[in-house]
């Protein structure tokens, strides 16, 4: 709780004047008449927002970068410019509301320069991006913006309000669109590969608030009244928002990075959102077109086409990288089912089907096939002297010098613990001896094995071959282990210290 104190006290701080700001304007006791009470509340919560960015660079050194810094600056800007408004609205207008004034161009280049910062975070991590998640993003803010569109701007500029001044308009309706925009950069950044810190998924609430309020101010300013209440609180919990994101403490992740977001996530998932976003402007095309049945053009055409076209290349882009993730996913799965997750060998299952194989071969050759398995002796002794991870390094070892060994018609499987199935095809016994001699000299930390061997026989199945070699194997090492055994002679104990002949 230490390392929060100073996020949480700020959040509790912003909560609370948000409530001030609420009770004193729904009271209706007159205690604030000409507002002074809510100029009182942007003042400290510009003021506070500000000392928190501050004190944030410098306490964190790893926050003194290019994004934190534009932030600073946007956040200053944009204070100055919404007293700029108020001014001017007080100074100038007496207190009408009005479309857009010079303020505005200021909390413009706030949002300017606070994409800049948020491009910079975006490209230093642009190696860590996730385009999955990077896509599902824009998919999100085309359809949110088609929304936005039909819903705000456009009856925008249709209100009688604004005729005349179609300037002001596009003015005020860029406050929401930027909104979104920083809202979809901030996303992006947190759904890359990287881990998430709890400070950006604080902050992802500040664009978020914004949206709210300046959609909910928009929607007002169309009918020509002031921003409601609920605006307000929405722009003083942003301001809240950032100062507790850049105070949180640096390090503390949420524990999901956007990679493992994206293997939770299925196509299953995928499937019906990426569907009802692709159809939102379709649906919104065809909800206008059924409206001007009687001969009418669709109103928004054009913005809705844009739209469709937009939404159309993006789910595209999005369901083709799901079939090729879909692809690895089965090849991994593939590889998974066939070899030994530890020391990659072929597993138990796959050696008993490349033995069916080399079967098959030999009847129709006649060509020499032996199975050999392969103990390393006193392998849980090892483990409890060095450790099973030591056990393992052993394992993995063993599997990558032998395999250097072994020609293209040879097989090393691991067919679970310490044990081993070579399967050799065109070697005569002799050579088959001589291979294990060179597998014994190559097995890491001087550790021995036993080894049980057999010679395929007409009429011999698979289960026969290997119920030899472990008859022959089991003889080994009764007998004294570090060496190999001929099921066929039975008596041809072959000590390692001796060669195999």
């Amino acid at each position: 709780m230490g390392r929060w104190s100073v996020s949480l006290g700020l959040g509790g701080f912003y909560l609370l004047l948000a409530v001030v700001d609420l009770v004193t304007s729904r009271t209706g006791w007159g205690i604030d008449p000409d507002r002074t009470v809510r100029f009182g509340v942007y003042a400290c919560a510009y003021l506070v927002l500000l000392a928190s960015i501050a004190w944030a660079l410098r306490q964190h050194p790893s926050r003194r970068n290019a994004f934190t810094y534009a932030l600073l600056v946007a956040w200053a800007v944009y204070a100055v410019g919404d007293y700029v408004s108020d001014l001017t609205a007080d100074l100038v207008y007496g207190h009408d509301r009005q479309l857009a004034d010079p303020g505005d161009a200021l909390m413009l280049g706030a949002y300017t320069i606070a994409l800049t910062g948020y491009v910079q975070l975006v490209a230093r991590a642009r190696e860590r991006l996730n385009v999955a998640r990077t896509l599902d993003t824009l998919i999100l803010t085309v359809a949110l913006g088609t929304i936005a569109w039909i819903t705000l701007v456009v009856p925008g500029l249709r209100s009688p309000l604004f005729q005349g001044h179609p300037s002001s308009a596009v003015v005020c309706a860029l406050f929401p669109i930027l909104d979104l925009v920083l809202l979809a950069v901030g996303v992006i950044r947190v759904m890359s590969r990287a881990p998430v810190s709890w400070g950006a998924i604080i902050g992802l609430a500040c664009p978020a608030l914004l949206l709210v309020g300046d959609c909910l101010d928009f929607a007002n300013l169309i009918h020509d009244r002031q921003a409601p209440d609920a605006a307000h609180v929405a722009w003083v919990l942003a301001y809240g928002a950032v100062a507790a994101a850049v105070t949180a403490p640096v390090g503390a992740n949420v524990g999901s990075s956007g990679r493992e977001l994206d293997a939770r996530l299925t196509a299953r998932h995928h499937v019906p959102w990426l569907f009802g976003m692709g159809m939102l402007p379709v649906g919104v095309y065809g909800w206008q077109l059924a409206g001007a049945a009687g001969g009418g053009s669709v109103p928004d055409g054009s913005a809705l086409s844009v739209s469709m076209l937009l939404m159309f290349g993006l789910v595209v882009a999005r369901a083709a990288g799901m079939m090729r993730t879909s692809d690895q996913q089965s090849e991994v799965l593939e590889v998974l089912a066939r070899n030994d997750h530890l020391t990659g060998l072929p597993n138990r299952r796959t050696g008993d089907a490349e033995l069916g194989r080399a079967l098959v071969r030999v009847e129709q050759t006649g060509e020499p096939l032996s199975v050999t398995i392969i103990d390393l002796d006193r392998f849980k002794a090892f483990n409890d002297s060095f450790g099973h991870h030591a056990g393992d390094e052993l394992l993995v070892g063993c599997a990558h010098r032998w395999s250097d060994l072994l020609g293209p018609a040879e097989v090393l499987a691991r067919y679970g613990g310490e044990e081993f199935v070579l399967i050799t095809v065109g070697l005569p016994t002799s050579a088959v001896l001589d291979l294990l001699d060179r597998l014994r000299a190559a097995t890491p930390r001087q550790q021995t094995f036993s080894a049980g061997v057999t010679q395929w026989q007409r009429g011999d199945s698979d289960a026969d071959l290997v119920a030899r070699a472990d008859e022959a194997l089991y003889a080994a090492k009764a007998n004294g282990r570090a060496r190999t055994y001929l099921w066929e002679t039975r008596d041809a104990s072959l000590d390692a210290g001796e060669g195999s002949r």
